[in-house]
């Protein structure tokens, strides 16, 4: 939609009545005749915004100076559609038929501060931008992503560095690791030989609590059968037996129960 016509009422261009033809339109005329005034008359009724900080203020102080009470309408038309809006000197906001979308304007001094500077001539380039908030979030969460992998990234380079220092000392931790599995064998081995010591020092008690059991035994039987001895010695001593006399108590009652004594205690001896 294109600017077609712009007029006046009341105010220092009171009268005024100026329609543009499609294409380049050019105003031409000496210091003074109003050729500012037109501009920002049109950024006033249309509201188009400033492009420096200063421009705002000062461009709308010049529409309403140049009003002076009056009132400006702008005719926006394009094919068959046709947009009328219309803004006093007092008014906050323009009044108009149908929505439109405000143009790009610059005045004078604005075209000389965004020349001047990269960061004004950017600016201009990003306000062409549609959705230039979306796109403006969608590049502070791309700078947010790489700020953060470049932390990530020095991380890793001062690891790496620290890895890089402690690099001549494998070797030497290597030998150590080798020296500490083959301690830790030979204390294995070790723990094996004693185990098995330990094993046969109890079977040798075992042993020898059963041969001093058998020593006792052998003992005991042994003085039994130096018991029975010393008896068999005593009764060859009387010769052999003539029996008893008559009605008389045998001469040898005592010695025979000495042997049938001796005769179950060597045979209690041996079942032991």
């Amino acid at each position: 939609m294109r600017i077609q016509r712009i007029q006046v009422e009341d105010g220092f261009l009171s009268g005024l009545d100026l329609s543009f033809q499609p294409g380049l339109n050019v105003i031409i005329g000496a210091r003074g005749t109003g050729k500012t005034s037109i501009i920002e008359l049109l950024r006033f009724s249309l509201g188009a915004r400033s492009h420096t900080t200063d421009s705002g203020s000062e461009s709308l102080s010049h529409a309403r100076s140049i009003l002076d009470g009056g009132e400006v309408t702008v005719s926006l038309g394009e094919d068959a559609s046709e947009v009328a809006v219309s803004r006093s000197a007092h008014e906050d906001k323009a009044r108009q038929t149908a929505p439109f979308a405000p143009p790009i304007v610059f005045s004078q001094k604005e075209i000389e501060s965004i020349g001047l500077t990269d960061s004004g001539r950017l600016a201009l380039l990003d306000g062409f931008i549609p959705d230039r908030k979306v796109s403006r979030r969608q590049e502070e969460g791309v700078v947010t992503a790489l700020k953060s992998l470049q932390r990530e990234i020095e991380t890793r380079v001062r690891e790496a560095d620290a890895l890089a220092e402690d690099l001549p000392r494998l070797p030497a931790l290597r030998q150590q690791l080798a020296d500490a599995l083959g301690r830790q064998q030979q204390q294995q081995g070790g723990s094996a030989e004693l185990a098995e010591k330990n094993l046969a020092l109890a079977t040798l008690t075992a042993e020898q609590s059963a041969n001093s059991v058998t020593e006792g035994a052998l003992a005991r039987f042994v003085q039994l059968v130096d018991r029975w001895i010393a008896a068999l010695s005593v009764t060859s001593d009387l010769g052999a037996a003539e029996g008893s006399p008559a009605g008389g108590a045998d001469p040898l009652s005592s010695f025979r129960s000495r042997l049938n004594e001796v005769e179950r205690d060597t045979v209690a001896s041996l079942a032991r």
